[in-house]
């Protein structure tokens, strides 16, 4: 059974027509990976920081409403996502790949 993950995407707020706040949206939702591999995780320690980078890279069907710009909920952490299209050098399936990352600390 593939891991699920939550799809994150913000609705930046604004004005109304009355010049009144309009508050920013989170649509929430659920979707299904066809895999999620722990990516390369580094440590930062630079002038004086303590820091970590945290990676993970996410397979999906073509059709996944994944954008980038989107945050995934993984693991119980927050990751910003940028989504490249992936086609196999053999064959001519593919899919999307969501290249999650977080900065922390």
């Amino acid at each position: 059974m593939a891991e699920k993950v939550m799809r994150i995407r913000s609705t930046p707020g604004g004005l109304d027509s009355n010049l009144d706040p309009v508050p920013s949206t989170e649509d929430k939702r659920e979707i299904r990976t066809l895999a999620v591999e722990p990516g390369l995780s580094e440590e930062l320690a630079e002038l004086g920081r303590d820091g970590e980078r945290i990676e993970f890279t996410v397979y999906l069907r073509r059709r996944a409403d994944v954008v980038n710009g989107d945050e995934l909920l993984i693991r119980g952490d927050r990751y910003s996502v940028r989504v490249v299209d992936w086609r196999s050098p053999r064959t001519a399936r593919g899919g999307l790949v969501a290249l999650a990352s977080l900065g922390r600390g």
